[in-house]
């Protein structure tokens, strides 16, 4: 709906001025619509309604609604959109009247196409009042207030608001209030809209379209014009291709960019977007070129609207065109940077499948690349095998008879051998006195032991004619168990949380991080992001012995242990609380001290006392001083030595299933904790071998490794 501005639109009324005393906690409109509330802040406001587009699907799961609010403070001049998002059409708001007001509890501040609205959340109640039914002040408002689809609202109106809705609409100028018929008709044509939003996949020339993409390179300026490459990682046939060179590819002659003139073999430049015909040119012109010089950089995901696609300069390729309507009232900016990182709540699902799709691709050309470069290094080599004496070769069969070794080994990892079930089922569960203050999920399940745990499995089955016994590297397998723990790492409670440096890639649900470095994905864009912020996880791990008791001075078999690793989501379950920078956040490293004293009593008091007689040792023979009388025969291994375990699997000898008992033996004869009942996986993680010996993975490279995780467990209270 049009908004006409009336002349003399500079002069307030005097019952405009009367207006201004909001309820406190309550925002005025104009304030957002002016820029003057910081962007992602919650507030609390209530205006009249002024335009409808009703409720349509989106391409995720939701259904987006848009009001068009003002209050006493922007009426004359000014206009603040509401953009809600629910579930169901059925939880929308229903507005019915052209005077009726909406109360917003916690909505966020946006900036969005240009201008400042309100976006809600999970938490975000709205309360809209009838106007027709809305009393003249100083009555309440409160007998005109309707359902509004709230299933559980954050609060209730407060007396101040229900008399505030009253007097706003009431002493507002009427003028400014719409017409029933027109409220009727904008919400007619928001019903029948036809979403431009296209992949560029599927742009053909002479269309215009909505996009969602990423910027690839730094855009290039000249005069009124700017010129970005752009992808959102889908190909088309009628791009220009990219080939990749081995960091170099060829390019345009011209401009320093490579905007201008034609594609020759004249220049050579990096490229450092995707290759192949995933990448599009797209020449914004006017208020659109400004704006991309003003915010918009490499690696920036862009909302770009009604972008005229049709053949460039050359004619064999799809350009996009983004030009300023002159006849239009209002320049409306149609380039919008999109957040990455950040509420993954309030991101758009087509940005989320962009960035699913920009995690495929970088998945793939680092394989294909890798595959690339061990080729040509493999090529180096057999020129270099060629003028030396020739080995001999591994036999035909015998390589056959390791592939089928290895491939028996993986399709029998996801099945649990019958020996272990019936040792299992057979085994009576010992009497414990468990920690009533740890409890775990699958609680009907049989507890299993250690030892158990940690026997090698083997798999039977017939080759060439002769029956194999395969050793299997690992199984897919949940046990639950009754242990207590005897060791953990790292050393300080305050190494438990490691940072990162947040990813675009975070917004997807099935996003868990890059393993191999704390510092997260490694791609592009990751390098040219602000290292301000970062991520905190748990990371931490603990040593778990059986929770068979050992009599003090026994000098016997200690009971089997194993090192299991606790993830963050793991650790969150665990302990019930969110990581952190723990070096500075006292009040959760406190926290987190308390719950672990739940889980393995004065273990960390011990510890600490043996690291502090370690270093005293350590300063005694480096200045040749004999020890003290009480010396401690129990200072516990190397804290190194248990690190590069716990990095290579942290197991016992799988050959034999016995525990290294010199590892264990110090702290859990000194720490004084309850035994308690947890869930612990075992899974298989890919590694590099040493040698081709050692690999069953079948690339002749790599070896499964077994590994164990804690989960399902948590400290009540």
């Amino acid at each position: 709906m049009p908004l006409t501005k009336p002349s003399g639109s500079g002069s307030v009324p005097p019952s405009s001025q009367r207006l201004r005393s909001v309820p406190a906690g309550v925002v005025e409109l104009n304030d957002i619509f002016d820029g003057k509330l910081s962007r992602d802040r919650i507030v609390n406001a209530v205006g009249l309604v002024s335009d409808v587009q009703s409720p349509i699907k989106t391409k995720g799961t939701d259904y987006k609604m848009t009001l068009t609010l003002f209050d006493a403070s922007c009426q004359h001049n000014g206009r603040v959109k509401f953009v809600i998002f629910r579930p169901s059409e059925e939880e929308m708001p229903q507005i019915d009247n052209a005077n009726d007001v909406v109360l917003i509890v916690a909505a966020k501040v946006q900036h969005y196409n240009g201008e400042y609205s309100l976006i809600c959340n999970r938490r975000t109640g709205i309360f809209v009042y009838s106007g027709p039914r809305i009393p003249k002040p100083p009555n309440s408002a409160e007998p005109a207030l309707i359902t509004s689809g709230n299933k559980q609202p954050s609060r209730e109106p407060t007396v101040d608001e229900h008399n505030y809705v009253s007097r706003l609409l009431h002493r507002i100028d009427p003028s400014y209030i719409p017409l029933q018929h027109s409220l009727e008709e904008a919400k007619s044509r928001s019903r029948n809209i036809k979403s431009k939003f296209s992949t560029l996949a599927d742009v053909r020339d002479m269309t215009f379209c909505d996009l969602i993409v990423q910027v690839v390179r730094e855009p290039y300026l000249y005069g009124d014009k700017a010129t970005l490459w752009v992808t959102d990682y889908t190909e088309n046939p009628a791009f220009y291709s990219f080939s990749y060179k081995g960091g170099e590819l060829l390019e345009r002659d011209g401009d320093e960019y490579g905007y201008l003139g034609h594609f020759s073999v004249g220049t050579k430049k990096e490229w450092t977007g995707p290759y192949g015909q995933r990448s599009m040119q797209v020449t914004c012109f006017d208020s659109h070129a400004s704006t991309v010089d003003q915010s918009v950089k490499e690696g920036s995901w862009l909302s770009l609207r009604n972008v005229h696609i049709k053949f460039g300069k050359n004619g064999n390729n799809l350009e996009g065109f983004l030009r300023g309507d002159e006849n239009a009232y209002e320049q409306k900016i149609q380039v919008t940077v999109l957040r990455s990182e950040g509420d993954a709540e309030n991101v758009s699902p087509l940005l989320k499948d962009a960035v699913r799709r920009k995690l495929e691709y970088e998945v793939t050309k680092k394989a294909q690349v890798r595959a690339l470069k061990e080729e040509c290094q493999g090529q180096g080599r057999k020129r270099k095998a060629e003028n030396e004496q020739p080995t001999k070769k591994e036999n035909a069969k015998s390589r056959r008879k390791k592939e089928r070794d290895a491939k028996f080994a993986a399709k029998a990892c996801t099945t649990k051998p019958k020996e272990q079930e019936t040792e299992e089922t057979e085994s009576q569960e010992p009497q414990i006195d468990l920690n009533a203050h740890v409890r775990c999920e699958h609680h009907k399940q049989r507890a299993s032991l250690l030892s158990s745990v940690l026997k090698p499995v083997y798999h039977e089955t017939t080759l060439d004619g002769q029956e194999h016994k395969l050793r299997l590297p690992f199984i897919n397998a949940n046990y639950r168990a009754h242990v207590r723990v005897v060791d953990f790492l790292p050393d300080r409670l305050e190494n438990f949380a490691v940072g990162r440096v947040p990813t675009e890639f975070d917004m997807l649900s099935d996003w868990e991080g890059d393993s191999s470095s704390s510092g997260g994905s490694d791609t592009e864009g990751s390098r040219r992001r602000s290292r301000s912020r970062r991520i905190w996880e748990w990371r931490f791990a603990l040593r778990l012995q059986d929770a068979a008791p050992v009599p003090d001075g026994d000098d016997g078999p200690r009971p089997a242990s194993l090192w299991v690793v606790v993830d963050n989501s793991a650790a969150q379950l665990l302990t019930g609380l969110d990581a952190s920078n723990l070096r500075y956040d006292e009040r959760t490293l406190a926290a987190l001290r308390e719950k672990m004293f739940t889980l393995w009593g004065d273990l960390e008091e011990k510890k600490a006392g043996a690291r502090q007689r370690q270093e005293a040792a350590r300063k005694r023979n480096v200045l040749l001083r004999p020890p003290p009388v009480d010396a401690s025969s129990d200072v516990e291994a190397s804290p190194q030595r248990k690190a590069k375990e716990m990095e290579k699997g942290g197991q016992p000898d799988e050959e034999e299933g016995e525990d290294d008992d010199a590892a264990v033996r110090p702290m859990s004869s000194q720490a004084r904790n309850k035994a308690f009942t947890c869930c612990i996986q075992q899974y298989g993680v890919k590694v590099k071998a040493e040698s081709e010996q050692e690999a069953n993975v079948g690339d002749g490279k790599h070896k499964w490794e077994r590994v164990f995780g804690l989960f399902g467990t948590k400290i009540a209270g």
